[in-house]
């Protein structure tokens, strides 16, 4: 019985508190909460144990190479995932009426920190004083030095969100749990309604089995269109429309200004292109490109070919970078022209290596009917 398939965190969610890799010693944490109903508690705990006995296999997405068995064992906690993550989320969406209660100017961001069982609250106040426990909630306040613009990440941004963010399966924090990963690529505007939705790889869908993804806590959409051939998956957020026209640049743990993406490639053989990925981070706009119109057999759909796979000389990707930009830059102002959403490593007929390779945005918008939305 497989973690995903034990009913741990659907079943339970008065009990779950989420998990924790710990690869220095090679085992997966579950954590639980002792406080639980003794009932809830005891079941969950059945299960637990018998995955205990399990060896459990490390997976990210884009690799297709042998992983280590980790060990999943369990710990106790005095939270619950569950009711953290809506203790963080109506701080948010209640910011005018908790802001004055915490003593602070204003509440500009949460996540729930599943290492210590703490609402984490952002304020741009730059001076703050810990409140401790409120309410019956444990809280910690991070302010100062501009607030959020600095605190975001690719792995804690916000709405609207920007492409080369990290996309993950659950609402924990990326950095405490980084198993099934992915990349957001371009923002997308619908043909028809004119909806912005996010963009990223379709096979992250199938690899992770879920449609709805997060980042830094939040949910950032669910899918609502794909396209297998091209590899497209569109996101919905809720409300609609939280996703921006840019794109993180810089290493992966960046908080960098972003770059507007103000234009798209349409045809002919892409120049020098870079990738902006959650895993790897931005490459420099260098590579260049060795093989246009390739095509592969689809990872997870029989009979499904994806097509047409742009081939670059570039092998620094990784698992994790599934969805991210391809772009090069203006050399007038610096900003971004959209090329492609990564697709993975790709191995060319007259190659015997691995290269890191695309799907266009003109095949994935003629699939998706929408187009790359531009900034000003």
């Amino acid at each position: 019985m497989a973690l995903d398939e034990s009913g741990l965190r659907t079943d339970h969610p008065e009990v779950w508190a989420e998990t924790i890799t710990e690869h220095d010693k090679q085992q997966l944490v579950v954590q639980y909460d002792r406080t639980a109903d003794p009932a809830k508690l005891t079941a969950f705990l059945e299960i637990l144990t018998a995955l205990e006995n399990e060896r459990w296999t490390y997976r990210i997405l884009g690799e297709d190479v042998d992983r280590d068995s980790y060990r999943i064992v369990g710990r106790a906690v005095d939270f619950n995932f569950e009711d953290l993550y809506q203790q963080s989320r109506t701080m948010v969406e209640e910011r005018e009426t908790w802001a004055p209660l915490l003593g602070v100017a204003d509440i500009v961001f949460s996540h729930p920190d599943i290492r210590t069982g703490e609402v984490v609250i952002y304020t741009s106040q730059t001076e703050v004083q810990q409140v401790g426990m409120k309410f019956g909630v444990p809280i910690r306040i991070v302010g100062g030095s501009g607030g959020l613009e600095v605190q975001l990440t690719r792995f804690a941004d916000a709405k609207p969100y920007s492409g080369g963010a990290a996309l993950v399966t659950s609402k924990s924090m990326l950095s405490t749990n980084p198993l099934i990963l992915c990349t957001m690529g371009f923002t997308w505007k619908k043909n028809q309604t004119g909806e912005l939705m996010g963009g990223t790889a379709g096979h992250c869908y199938y690899e992770a089995n879920v449609s709805t993804w997060y980042n830094g806590g939040n949910m950032v959409g669910t899918r609502a269109f794909y396209n297998n051939p091209s590899d497209g998956m569109l996101l919905r957020s809720s409300p609609t429309g939280g996703f921006a026209a840019n794109m993180w640049v810089g290493e992966s743990n960046s908080n960098k200004p972003r770059l507007k993406v103000k234009a798209t490639y349409v045809s002919g053989v892409d120049g020098a292109v870079a990738r902006s990925g959650a895993r790897t981070g931005q490459t420099t706009p260098a590579t260049t490109v060795q093989t246009v119109g390739a095509t592969a057999p689809h990872s997870h759909v029989a009979n499904v070919i994806f097509t047409p796979i742009t081939v670059t000389w570039d092998q620094t990707c990784a698992s994790g970078d599934s969805g991210a930009p391809w772009f090069s830059t203006f050399a007038s102002d610096g900003q971004a022209k959209a090329h492609g959403q990564h697709l993975g490593r790709f191995r060319p007929t007259a190659q015997t290596e691995r290269y890191c390779a695309y799907i266009p945005v003109a095949a994935q918008a003629a699939a998706l009917t929408a187009t790359v939305a531009l900034s000003p």
